[in-house]
């Protein structure tokens, strides 16, 4: 089936995920299978060069069309559907663009700022030297980036000391082979070790050397690298510690901005990119290196390829050098190849037992609310057809198109895929069989066909396949026998993947597994591989706090968080046992995978997925998505089990799934943007092309990828045309984000509006903190919060400043989690762009562009942060070249590539009506031009995503590339200005070319010069920009400064109110918050509410004594008597306002639906309360009792035609009531939600609703 959707053969990819869930369809109109098959051809079709088009088959539904339309749109192709009924088929081909003809777009400029420019140019002439300055200038001696490795000298090393570790060192399976690892070093000059994930390979091997030098007096030096920076620290420490020393010693690391290493140290743990670094200075770096060792080569980032092209080069210079290659999973023949004939050594692997989904979901149980819908009785009708289909085909048909109803009715209509017919007694697959229809065969297969049920007369379907002489249908049935599923599980799997999605992780079914294990077990570790940050944080969250059957007993649990950005001491905590009777849960992303043992772990829960970043070079458009692993970072995962004993890992995916998963992971040069791999490149090899040095990697990336990445610094001014390295491009290699985001980091510093870029370029760099919900009615109020935190700006780029300082405030006053909420905010990318903006100061720091004090400090570099002309202009000059503009004779909005733009429907500037009625009627918006982050091509027309409206004279003098040409340097006379338009026109426009070429000198100056103070003339042409031609308005408070906090620090406060501190923190109150200022939406909360208090306090200690109570505070016509209940019903409203006339006026208006529920509890004798929230407003307005019955009177007030029926109230409490409060209070009369969740009209159960009623009374009282 796979190979009818491909057009020609390819080799295997396995699929990636649809498209995010803003454009994926109902999760269960598209099967698993179907949706793994298109993902294939899809994948297969965009890594391949030479083909531009290909064909979907005609027995495709129209929801699978429609799923294969959004997929090939999410990856930049276009598509369409032709023809009719059974024959209607779909093409999808690729885009690459078409030339257009270039638009004139009109420049003004205030005659303030041409006199402002014109008195700045004449002031400060630029002068002959300067004019040299913009020419491209080449280094002549080589480049030495921050952040070598030591040079020292090589030494015998010291004789190691007897510790307590040395037994367990004694019991790893590498023990067993040191002396084949030293002999095969001594003959070799590269081996390859391969070994199961914890058996010793990366802190023994090391030491293996250490000792054999050290045994034969030999002089050694050893540097081993591995792909991240928490492995890099861990692994030294414990290397150390097995040797009896302290890090530094003997045994030391190196980390980008951090390093522990003495003239003594010989065996150095270092990141992939540190070595490269200390390579940029030439292989000489490496003459007193006698080993190098890469870790976790399977891993293939790209900077680990780049690394092993230059080490085969260095190893043709150095002869005493030796390289050793670990893996845990390595292609053996790969890198065989690569390196030629070297040795292999691999180790057997540790015994566990391994768990797959269908076997979990029989083990737990697991049944949620959208599988037991599915799960529902077929009608009577459904099997008809299908009967009739069956015969139908079999008798009659021999085309295999006439088999599409029938796939609809198996995949749609809950139709049993081994269906076996009444009357001939043969199912689905014995049919295709005796036909010899492989390609049907093979997707009946997939959606789980048994080979093993027999027809009436006794044959299978292999046995038709023989009868009838079909080889092919004969060689599929042998191979699928070997590897079957029950009915049971093939039931259990279908249900799951018709209620789930592939691009999320089930926490519900990881929620019930870690259940069972901490029910069904005493003791032993949990660790949890997760795809993500965000997910990491959900599950812990509700592990403290949301579950019961973990909150209750959080005094059990550890909770531990594994990520890029993990302190050093919480990694140690991690590594160390935890308290008799405490069991140590683990969540982790795919950094567990390698390098990081924890001993402890008896149990292993993969999600079988990953955050994956990939580039689509048709669209030029980085994107995050949750993949699928390969079977080799499965098998990782698997080793991380039973370290102590034997260990259980269970898979959240099937036995199926993983037989269809890719061999290794998709290297990083092949899906991702070659930008800062090509400046690396030039860093390494400066006389090298690009193209050349790539192409020398283990798998190249395309040829047309690189081309597009090394056109992309030179337009941005990193590259000059012979691909030279500019200083600005030097620079851009030094920090951790994409090339365009560190020149506007670098472009914003010389602007001295640094703060704000940071917060903006880390936002871009990781992703969108907003949260798209599902429902229709908060998507509304999402996109409603960030249009206010844009303040009337028209910049998506306002409103993620906004967003991240008011989050800040809301993080330092203990309310981040509820401020998160009610703004559709996520926490975990808000504490990851924190963690990436302290990095990326710190890198600016290294490299000189901020100093510690006097001039160039951080309080220098952020004078015009509070000039939002200024820091615009910082955009522009990185975005460049993504920017459109409004084309008025077409009347709409366009660019080079794209005749037809729109915003994308989470932009702000798509929220602005008059934007958009402006550009519909050729009239201009304030300004015609903008910048956008990413664009994304559909079928008819182009959505860009984080735009803002920017002026057209910061467009002229901040776009475009940072070197200019000889001939554009040439001095023109500039025309004086008269009354006559168009030499007005002349004189402006040579005012503006002229003052572009002084922004680029001090660019130029700046990038050359990083440390050095401002003169008089560099101040005077930042004073230049302005914004006042356009009407925009200069918003407040953008400049302000984050506050110092870590990335990893929590709040004083627990995160949610209502409920105890987690036993890691001790409860202490939050510090007194002031009011909000104008960056915030929400309110927040001063005192908290905790579980510990009883219920009821002792004056309300029973149901007769709240009645009292109310009874001393109404004056009601109605008499209150001890033997009347209460009954409570939740009253939401569209908005605050009217709950306002309420308080006001003492009636209240409701619905035509709520009327017979609200009557019948009136005049049934009992007290009706009414609790009130406004929708979206994240807390209760208060609540009252109902004093009347309901009646037709029509309110005129209310601002919604609804509600029409008025009755009487009296309000008890007029304050509001945070949702944080409340989450604890649970309403078994619906579905055991949280009381905050209830709709219009709900009642709630009279415990519930007396808890919650009390909450107002402790608020009262404190």
């Amino acid at each position: 089936y796979l190979e009818e959707l491909s057009v020609r053969p390819h080799p295997p990819i396995f699929p990636q995920t649809p498209p995010t869930s803003q454009s994926t369809p109902p999760r269960d109109d598209v099967a698993e299978e179907i949706k793994m098959a298109v993902s294939l051809c899809l994948e297969r079709f965009q890594h391949s060069d030479d083909q531009t088009e290909m064909e979907f088959p005609s027995f495709f539904t129209s929801t699978e069309r429609a799923y294969v339309h959004l997929m090939a749109q999410s990856l930049g192709f276009l598509s369409k559907s032709r023809g009719n009924g059974p024959h209607r088929f779909l093409s999808v081909w690729k885009n690459d663009g078409s030339d257009r003809t270039l638009t004139s777009v009109l420049l003004t400029v205030s005659m303030n700022s041409l006199y402002s420019i014109n008195g700045l140019l004449q002031r400060f002439p630029t002068r002959p030297r300067e004019r040299v300055d913009l020419q491209p200038a080449i280094r002549n001696a080589r480049h030495r980036p921050i952040g070598c490795l030591n040079n020292g000298i090589p030494l015998v090393p010291q004789k190691r000391k007897p510790t307590k570790l040395d037994g367990f060192r004694r019991s790893l399976p590498a023990h067993g082979s040191q002396e084949e690892i030293v002999q095969l070093l001594r003959a070799n000059r590269v081996v390859l070790v391969v070994g199961e994930t914890g058996s010793g390979k990366t802190t023994q091997i090391p030491q293996f050397l250490l000792d054999d030098c050290s045994a034969s007096g030999d002089a050694c030096r050893i540097f081993c690298t591995q792909p991240r920076r928490l492995a890099v620290i861990a692994v030294a420490e414990r290397v150390a510690t097995e040797r009896g020393e302290s890090v530094g010693q003997t045994v030391g690391y190196h980390i980008r901005l951090e390093s522990r290493f003495s003239p003594r140290t010989l065996l150095t743990f270092c990141t992939s990119e540190v070595l490269l670094r200390t390579l940029m200075a030439g292989d000489e770096s490496l003459e007193t290196v006698t080993h190098v060792i890469v870790d976790e080569v399977h891993e293939r980032d790209g900077l680990t390829d780049i690394l092993l092209i230059k080490m085969r080069s260095v190893l043709r210079k150095i002869p005493m050098l030796k390289l050793i290659l670990c893996s845990a999973a390595l292609d053996m023949d790969l890198f065989q190849q690569y390196f030629g004939s070297c040795p292999v050594i691999q180790r057997r692997p540790f015994e566990v037992q391994e768990v797959f989904l269908e076997d979990v979901l029989k083990l737990t149980g697991f049944n949620n609310k959208d599988r037991r819908t599915y799960q529902g009785s077929t009608q009577r009708s459904t099997w008809t057809m299908f009967c009739s289909c069956v015969i139908y085909i079999y008798i009659f048909f021999e085309d295999p198109d006439a088999y599409s109803q029938l796939f609809n009715l198996i995949l749609y209509e809950n139709v049993n895929v081994d269906y076996t017919h009444t009357e001939i007694g043969a199912t689905p697959l014995m049919m295709a069989a005796s036909r010899g229809f492989s390609a049907l065969m093979e997707q009946l297969l997939i959606m789980g066909a048994d080979v093993n049920v027999k027809a009436s007369n006794g044959w299978t379907a292999l046995d038709f396949a023989e009868h009838f002489q079909h080889a092919d249908a004969m060689d599929l049935l042998r191979s699928s026998i070997s590897f079957d599923y029950s009915p049971e599980e093939h039931e259990l799997l279908r249900r799951h993947h018709h209620s789930s999605d592939d691009e999320w992780t089930d926490l519900d079914l990881v929620m019930d597994l870690l259940h069972h294990i901490c029910s069904t077990t005493c003791d032993g570790a949990v660790l949890i591989f997760l795809p993500g940050y965000e997910e990491m944080v959900t599950l812990k969250y509700r592990i403290l706090f949301d579950d019961k059957r973990f909150s209750g007993h959080v005094e059990r649990f550890n909770i531990f968080t594994l990520h890029s950005d993990t302190q050093t001491l919480e990694q140690k905590k991690v590594l160390s046992a935890s308290q008799p009777g405490v069991r140590k849960i683990i969540l982790s992303t795919d950094i567990a995978e390698t390098s990081i043992t924890v001993n402890d772990v008896v149990f292993v829960i993969d999600s079988g997925k990953v955050k994956e970043k990939s580039f689509d070079t048709l669209s030029c458009v980085s994107t995050l998505k949750t993949v699928w692993i390969s079977k080799a970072s499965a098998l990782q995962r698997k080793g991380r089990a039973g370290r102590s004993r034997t260990g259980i890992c269970f898979h959240l995916f099937s036995r199926l799934s993983f037989n269809n998963m890719l061999e290794f992971h998709v290297p990083q040069l092949l899906r991702m943007s070659l930008q800062e791999m090509c400046l690396q490149t030039k860093l390494l090899a400066p006389s090298c092309p690009v193209s050349d040095f790539l192409s020398r990697a283990p798998q190249p990336p395309p040829a047309q990828a690189i081309r597009d990445a090394v056109q992309r610094l030179k337009m941005i001014g990193a590259m000059n045309r012979d691909e030279d390295l500019t200083d600005l491009g030097y620079h851009l290699a030094e920090l951790s984000v994409e090339p365009h985001l560190g020149k506007m980091v670098l472009c914003a510093v010389v602007l001295k509006c640094l703060d704000p870029i940071l917060t903006i370029a880390c936002t871009l760099a990781y992703r969108d903190p907003f949260v798209l919900p599902a429902r229709g009615s908060q998507k509304r109020v999402a996109l409603h919060c960030r249009k206010h935190f844009s303040s009337c700006s028209f910049s998506d780029h306002m409103a993620l400043l906004r967003a991240f300082q008011a989050w800040q405030k809301s993080r330092y006053e203990g309310c981040e989690r509820s401020f998160c909420e009610k703004n559709f905010l996520s926490q975990s990318t808000m504490e990851m762009i924190l963690g990436m903006r302290i990095q990326l100061l710190a890198q600016l720091r290294a490299i000189g562009f901020v100093r510690a004090r006097g001039g160039c400090d951080i309080h220098e570099l952020n004078l015009n942060s509070e000039n939002w002309a200024v820091v615009k202009a910082a955009l522009v000059a990185g975005m460049y070249p993504n920017m459109f503009h409004v084309d008025r004779e077409a009347s709409e909005l366009s660019n080079d590539a794209e005749k037809k733009i729109h915003f994308h429907p989470t932009s702000i500037l798509n929220q602005f009506k008059e934007v958009r009625k402006q550009i519909t009627s050729a009239q201009a918006p304030p300004t015609d031009w903008f910048v956008y982050d990413e664009m994304r091509r559909g079928k008819q027309m182009a959505s860009v995503r984080c735009c803002s409206l920017v002026t057209p004279i910061a467009v002229a003098i901040f776009g475009g590339c940072a070197m200019l040409p000889s001939s554009a340097l040439q001095e023109h006379v500039v025309p004086r200005a008269t009354g006559n338009r168009n030499i007005n026109i002349n004189f402006a426009a040579g005012l503006v070319s002229k003052l572009k070429k002084m922004w680029l000198n001090l660019l130029v100056w700046r990038s050359r010069n990083p440390s050095k103070c401002y003169n008089q003339k560099d101040e005077a042409v930042l004073q230049t920009l302005e914004e006042q031609q356009a009407g925009l308005q200069q918003p407040t408070g953008i400049g302000q400064r984050p506050r110092p906090m870590m990335p990893g620090e929590w709040p004083q406060q627990s995160p949610v109110k209502g409920l105890k501190n987690s036993p890691q923190q001790p409860a202490s109150p939050a510090p007194t918050p002031d009011k909000y200022d104008s960056v915030s939406v929400s309110g927040h909360v001063d005192r908290s509410v905790t579980t510990t208090e009883p219920l009821l306090p002792a004056p309300f200690s029973s149901k007769e004594s709240l009645i009292l109570f109310f009874c001393s505070q109404l004056q009601v016509s109605k008499p209150l008597s001890d033997g009347q209940p209460l009954r409570y019903f939740v009253m939401q409203s569209s908005n605050i306002r009217n709950i306002e006339i309420s308080k006001q006026s003492g009636i209240w208006s409701t619905t035509t639906g709520n009327k017979t529920k609200l009557t019948e509890a009136f005049l049934s004798n009992c007290h009706v309360v009414l609790v009130f929230t406004a929708q979206y407003s994240g807390c209760f307005q208060g609540y009252a009792c109902m004093v009347s019955d309901i009646s037709r009177e029509i309110s005129q007030d209310w601002d919604f035609t609804g509600l029409e029926k008025v009755y009487g109230v009296e309000w008890i409490h007029r304050e509001s009531l945070p949702f944080e409060c409340t989450q604890h209070i649970l309403n078994p009369w619906s579905d055991n939600e949280a009381v905050q969740m209830s709709s219009d009209g709900q009642e709630l159960e009279p415990q519930a609703g007396r808890q919650l009623l009390l909450l107002w009374e402790r608020e009262k009282n404190k």
